[in-house]
């Protein structure tokens, strides 16, 4: 009999820790309720999945154009599998031994990382980014990584009728904060305006140009997007950086490097392995493209196994 009162009793308490450490109420299945349950990593070594979305939509699909839906679907299956999504931000704090960093989901609280971390990305900026993929991620209390092309923002920012269509506008400087403001949103750089084929390939170097030519080309670019998104944008000065087309050079990444940037992504598909004290674990970072075109069990058996 005493062994069952104290049976009872022990459930007991444990439903009070529950109630008192949790993260909010609605998220049953949500990444936040998720991390909570689940310990921290012990590892001086992980393995770090990273999937790059970019537009969302209902219109429509492509190699660069998922459904809602596909999305939602994927988060589910993300954390079925026992992963936690992060931020970008609390992987560095983990790798730098940063004990006053980003914490679990990013949004405060130690540099600890769960057993099973991944992050999910969004490329570009769109505007369909916040109008469909934001309820989502707030459904599920799930925090992600926009990388944002600052000269497209500032186009919808400044250009009557180009705000706010989920089909083509990209992200303003007000949703940009929005998303920042969610708490669940890390903005990250995608360049200001070398977003572009020609006449260079994203940061790729122009031929003929110099090495001193070129870095400044970048150095000057990259300032541009960090100011707009901290003056205009209101938010914090991005230590994530994201090649556009998955363009990298060494001289562009020694330039990153100078200009504070942390987390550097690639579109080199794989899984990174990040190691605690070694920043320079988290400049050449792995992604798989999440492919509309791609169905759902196909792709997680592809990157998951």
């Amino acid at each position: 009999m005493k062994k069952i009162l104290w049976f009872a009793v022990i459930l007991i308490c444990a439903a009070l820790c529950v109630g008192t450490f949790g993260y909010g109420e609605g998220l049953e299945i949500g990444s936040r309720a998720h991390a909570a349950s689940l310990p921290f990593s012990k590892s001086e070594e992980i393995e770090l999945p990273i999937v790059m979305y970019h537009s969302v939509l209902k219109s429509k699909k492509g190699k660069y154009t998922i459904h809602p839906d596909e999305l939602e679907r994927d988060i589910v299956r993300y954390i079925e599998m026992g992963y936690t999504p992060v931020t970008l931000r609390a992987v560095a704090d983990w790798v730098g031994g940063d004990e006053g960093g980003a914490g679990v989901t990013g949004v405060g609280g130690g540099a600890d990382l769960p057993e099973k971390p991944m992050v999910i990305t969004f490329d570009d900026g769109h505007y369909n980014n916040l109008y469909y993929a934001l309820p989502i991620l707030k459904k599920h209390g799930c925090p992600a990584v926009v990388n944002v092309v600052t000269s497209f923002s500032r186009f919808s920012s400044e250009t009557a009728g180009e705000a706010h269509n989920p089909n083509y506008s990209s992200l303003t400087w007000d949703d940009i904060r929005e998303l920042h403001d969610s708490g669940l949103v890390e903005i990250g750089n995608h360049t200001h305006a070398m977003h572009k084929f020609k006449p260079r390939y994203g940061i790729a170097q122009v031929s003929g140009e110099t090495v001193d030519a070129y870095r400044q080309a970048i150095k000057t670019d990259l300032e541009t997007a960090n100011r707009y998104l901290v003056d205009s944008a209101r938010v914090p000065c991005p230590i994530t950086f994201a090649y556009p087309f998955g363009k990298y050079t060494r001289e562009g990444r020694e330039v990153l490097q100078e200009l504070g940037f942390r987390a550097i992504l690639t579109c080199n598909e794989g899984v990174s392995k990040i190691r605690r004290g070694d920043p320079n674990s988290l400049l050449e970072l792995k992604r798989y493209n999440r492919s509309g075109n791609e169905g759902h069990e196909r792709f997680m058996k592809r990157v998951f196994g």
